[in-house]
């Protein structure tokens, strides 16, 4: 349920913070490059070998707070970025709002559409529970990764590379803590960065 007043709240934000045309416009930009999705399919083979890694020595108190985020958290941090962006970019601070919340509803469809079994949950990668309302089945993709990489990908397109980072370390902290598989991870990314460079190209 909390997931669905967050979508609700975020596609509404967006919608009413501009215009529904500009939105429309964003929407039909964003670039699915078919090559990009064959190159990162490959990630579905080594599911099983990263996730038998021993990736708890990068367990840190950030990386804790990270996965212990909820749909809220997220939310409250994207409120208070775009807020802060806002003072000297509006529209990039639009963009970041935007594309976060076409990025939920692309991301939290999936998630029950496909039914992925987490790591932490099932031994085996592909363990799939089709239309499932379970967390435990909503692996793919990472919502962590993909909202990440949607809300700082117009921020680094517009203050730098640096900024790349976060949702990079937000990616990494998923498979640290055994919630996802790294293709999980890697689409969850793949999802959030299209829709981020998306709409922030568009709207220059």
């Amino acid at each position: 349920m909390k997931k669905i007043i967050l979508i609700i709240i975020i596609i509404s934000t967006f919608i009413f913070s501009f215009s529904l045309d500009e939105v429309l416009v964003d929407v039909e930009s964003v670039n699915y490059r078919l090559e990009n999705i064959f190159l990162f399919s490959g990630t579905f083979l080594l599911d099983g070998y990263v996730n038998s890694l021993d990736l708890s020595m990068f367990n840190n108190v950030i990386i804790e707070k990270i996965n212990s985020m909820g749909e809220l958290d997220f939310l409250t941090f994207l409120g208070i970025t775009s807020f802060l962006v806002c003072f000297d970019d509006p529209y990039t601070s639009f963009t970041m709002v935007e594309s976060v919340g076409f990025t939920s509803v692309i991301t939290y469809s999936l998630k029950m559409i496909i039914g992925r079994g987490r790591p932490n949950s099932y031994e085996k990668p592909f363990v799939f529970n089709f239309f499932s309302f379970e967390g435990k089945n909503h692996s793919f993709p990472s919502g962590h990764s993909a909202f990440a990489w949607a809300l700082f990908t117009p921020i680094a397109e517009r203050y730098g590379d640096f900024f790349y980072l976060v949702p990079f370390l937000f990616s990494f902290s998923r498979l640290v803590g055994n919630y996802h598989w790294l293709s999980d991870v890697v689409f969850g990314a793949l999802i959030g960065y299209s829709i981020g460079k998306s709409f922030y190209i568009t709207s220059r």
